[in-house]
């Protein structure tokens, strides 16, 4: 699993990266301010971004939701406060570091971050196969003047005589007709 750490403390990304290491992933890159991140993220393409909250060009939450888009994003911070975690929670953070931590909080964080994240793309995917889907049967509904059940069984029966997936015979009528 690939990681980038973010910390304007120089002692503390040093930590982080010991940590990671022992624990068997792999350090990509470290940056210390929101641009530099930023960059980097576009660069090596991470699995999971661990990023301090208070960074030296300002409040990492505020990019946190494009970070969030791109890896599974785990803050580290200082502060636990209720407030905070609800801001957090709104930017797409999966996974909440508080310092000081250890090699445990690390592996915890880490690992239910990265699960959390995959399970969302997951379900994200599956919501737009579904909306194509949806789509399409419209479309063939309409094309057809067929009933919404028969118009499923006739995006069934294509995708099963073709061997392609209901997706891409979704996207296929839609090119065509929508």
């Amino acid at each position: 699993m690939k990681v980038i750490v973010v910390d304007d403390e120089p002692i503390i990304r040093m930590d982080l990266k010991e940590i990671l290491k022992e624990l068997g992933y792999e350090v990509v890159g470290e940056a210390s301010a929101v641009k530099e991140m930023l960059s980097l993220i576009d660069d090596v393409v991470p699995d999971v971004v661990l990023m301090d909250i208070n960074l030296s060009d300002g409040n990492a939450l505020t990019v946190a939701k494009d970070v969030a888009k791109r890896a599974a994003l785990v803050v580290i911070t200082a502060y636990a406060n209720k407030e905070f975690i609800e801001m957090a929670k709104d930017a797409g953070v999966v996974g909440y570091l508080v310092k000081p931590f250890g090699k445990e909080d690390v592996y915890t964080a880490v690992e239910i971050a990265v699960h959390s994240y995959r399970k969302l793309k997951v379900t994200e995917e599956r919501l737009r196969n579904r909306k194509l889907i949806e789509r399409a049967k419209g479309i063939i509904m309409q094309k057809l003047s067929i009933s919404e059940s028969k118009a499923y069984r006739y995006l069934q029966k294509l995708s099963m005589d073709s061997g392609k997936s209901m997706k891409s015979i979704a996207e296929e009528i839609i090119d065509r007709y929508g």
